[in-house]
């Protein structure tokens, strides 16, 4: 479903931007700039904790949160 997610961002929305997050207690780093893949790939293989995408849709804007969790990925989304 993760992959689906991306892939939909990749070919139905502007995305503005990516942003890693480490470890448990960090910060997320607004200026560490990743492209969608580079996000993906770091939360699949587990580099990242969290990913959050800043994205439009639709003349809309979009926050995407997804974090590891021990079930799986959780998904938080929220309209600015």
């Amino acid at each position: 479903q993760v992959e689906v997610l991306f892939a939909d961002l990749a070919a139905h929305a502007t995305i503005g931007e990516i942003i890693l997050k480490g470890a448990p207690t960090a910060r997320a780093d607004a200026s560490t700039q990743s492209t969608l893949q580079e996000g993906f790939d770091a939360l699949r293989l587990g580099r990242a904790r969290g990913v959050q995408v800043r994205y439009m849709h639709n003349g809309r804007e979009w926050w995407d949160t997804l974090m590891r969790t021990p079930d799986g990925i959780r998904l938080v989304r929220i309209e600015r």
